[in-house]
């Protein structure tokens, strides 16, 4: 009886402390794993840039900590395992020690002996599981890590590539519109150069009409005067009497006016046969037609745009006018030139 009463004694102190290393060893490798997971945070933190370091180092950390934790368990198990039993044989040694035999003191070092080894095999079962389980979450927690990493990686480089294509988008509608901008400025200084060479060619022709006008009124003013003279060269008698020379001179005069007055109408209407096309309908027109040909295509107040292309109706003459300089520029100084050139009063183009 005092035997089994002093196994069961050591069982219990056993399984007691088989439990108190486990719960030990549990909490350990965890505040080991909490500890070793906030430096690997702080490392990555420290180290943006560059990979999560890989979990083998930590691992072998892990494993040479469980190997010395597991020497650590066995030297105290050993240690407390001797203790126990000097404690039952002294607790179970009798003053007849002679009475006992040498077969109760084998077999009770023998029960000893599976016991104590039932019990260290027990406890490093125990030790081993809980390494491997610490080890395999400590991976998983690594693993999962790792991946976290490689997601954020992978966003930060999407985010980076839309950016970019962003930039160039940008910067592609930037030379879109920089080419437009010049085309657009290209063609109105085209635009421009191409009226300003049409105005002049106008007002070169008007200029050259205007010339040969003067030098057939010059022409005729000296026909005139050879006329006279010829007359005067015809009858001396009349020219040596003072009276009847002041009566040929009167009569000379009288003729030379009415042959100015003759050449000068002649010279109006040889003036007003010169052509100009008009510059709405490109019709030849005379210089005495062109008011009333250039009324029949613009009417006074009219609200009508008078270019045939364009043909624009707005709300006030006004409207019209302004359109003519800003939109038709040419054609409206071509108007406003031939009004003022040809009609029934009119003497001749006016270049002030």
């Amino acid at each position: 009886m005092s035997n089994n009463v002093a196994a069961a004694v050591v069982q219990d102190n056993l399984s007691l402390f088989a439990a108190d290393v486990q719960q030990n060893l549990g909490k350990y490798l965890t505040t080991q794993i909490k500890e070793e997971i906030k430096e690997e945070e702080i490392e990555d933190t420290k180290e943006n840039n560059r990979n999560t370091p890989p979990p083998p180092t930590v691992l072998m950390r892990i494993e040479k900590n469980s190997e010395e934790q597991e020497q650590q368990q066995q030297q105290l198990l050993s240690s407390r395992l001797n203790n126990n039993n000097v404690k039952n044989r002294s607790a179970n040694s009798s003053p007849a020690r002679s009475t006992r035999s040498w077969h109760d003191s084998d077999d009770e070092n023998f029960i000893d002996d599976d016991r104590s080894s039932s019990l260290s095999s027990a406890i490093s079962l125990t030790v081993k599981t809980s390494r491997q389980n610490s080890e395999s979450t400590l991976y998983q927690t690594l693993l999962k890590k790792q991946q976290q990493q490689q997601h954020q990686q992978q966003q930060q480089q999407q985010m980076a590539n839309e950016h970019e294509h962003q930039m160039q988008r940008q910067r592609q509608e930037q030379q879109h519109q920089q080419q437009h901008q010049q085309q657009h400025q290209e063609h109105k200084h085209q635009h421009q150069q191409q009226q300003q060479q049409q105005q002049q060619q106008y007002l070169d022709e008007l200029q050259q009409s205007a010339v040969s006008h003067q030098q057939q009124l010059t022409a005729n003013l000296l026909m005139a005067r050879t006329i006279a003279f010829s007359r005067s060269r015809d009858f001396p008698e009349l020219f040596q009497n003072p009276s009847a020379a002041a009566v040929a001179a009167a009569a000379a005069a009288a003729a030379t006016a009415t042959a100015a007055t003759a050449n000068a109408a002649a010279a109006a209407a040889s003036s007003s046969n010169y052509m100009l096309p008009c510059p709405l309908c490109e019709t030849p027109l005379e210089q005495r037609v062109f008011r009333q040909h250039l009324d029949r295509h613009y009417p006074r107040d009219s609200p009508v745009c008078p270019v045939i292309e364009c043909g624009r109706r707005f709300a006030h003459p006004n409207s019209v006018r302004n359109h003519m300089r800003i939109k038709h520029t040419l054609q409206w100084a071509k108007m406003k030139a031939m009004r003022s050139s040809g009609g029934p009063f009119a003497g001749g183009p006016d270049f002030k």
